[in-house]
């Protein structure tokens, strides 16, 4: 179920929350006292009431809805593809759409280690000055576009931010920046019993010639 929700930035707790049972919400956009808010394959577009959270419109459009961001004068909406909808933000008429280029290359081929890479799908957006940010789906790229001709002129590569996450046991393990770290997660009273435990520290076996059968030296 989708829901719209406020929370606090630094415990993370939901202030208020209003669901959409209807819709597979995507992206949201804050255009003066209303929040904007696509839907993926549903064609509509939610308006709610910034103070209340009230539902007080709907859009139409053609098409799939990803992301969605507005800069003060237009909407920029993107639906997967290697182009950006530019919607009017009073009706969500589609206005006008911009192909999405890098150094003359369409982004659904950009070469690169001697091969071409797809970045064609266009998601998450945030609108900064002349520029929209979108996150390429599935990767770790981030595209800088000149938001008045959709050329791209920054290409930035998000890996060395990120953080893998992967169970081991009672463990996980977080690998970033080729450093790897294993962390358990504990209960409070676990954790308070955990810290009068001693931790087993495995033998010093670097002296030892190890025989997989005994018998055969």
């Amino acid at each position: 179920i989708t829901s719209l929700r406020e929370t606090d930035p630094v415990t993370g707790d939901i202030l208020r929350m209003v669901e959409n049972p209807d819709i597979y919400g995507e992206g949201l956009a804050l255009v003066g006292d209303r929040l904007i808010q696509l839907s993926w394959k549903d064609e509509v577009a939610t308006v709610y009431d910034l103070a209340t959270f009230e539902q007080v419109g709907q859009f139409t459009y053609a098409g799939e809805g990803w992301g969605l961001c507005y800069d003060g004068e237009q909407l920029y909406m993107s639906d997967g593809n290697p182009l950006l909808q530019v919607r009017d933000p009073e009706t969500f008429e589609l206005k006008y759409s911009l192909a999405v280029t890098f150094q003359g290359w369409t982004i659904s081929g950009i070469p690169a280690n001697d091969q071409l890479i797809d970045l064609s799908a266009l998601n998450e957006l945030e609108c900064v000055g002349d520029y929209v940010y979108a996150n390429v789906w599935t990767t770790e790229y981030i595209l800088k576009i000149n938001k008045r001709n959709g050329i791209v002129e920054a290409l930035i590569d998000g890996e060395p931010l990120t953080v893998q996450v992967e169970r081991k046991g009672s463990s996980w393990l977080f690998t970033t920046r080729g450093a790897r770290h294993s962390v358990r997660i504990l209960d409070p009273a676990t954790a308070k019993l955990a810290a009068h435990m001693i931790e087993k520290t495995p033998p010093d076996l670097s002296k030892y010639l190890l025989c997989p059968m005994p018998g055969l030296l």
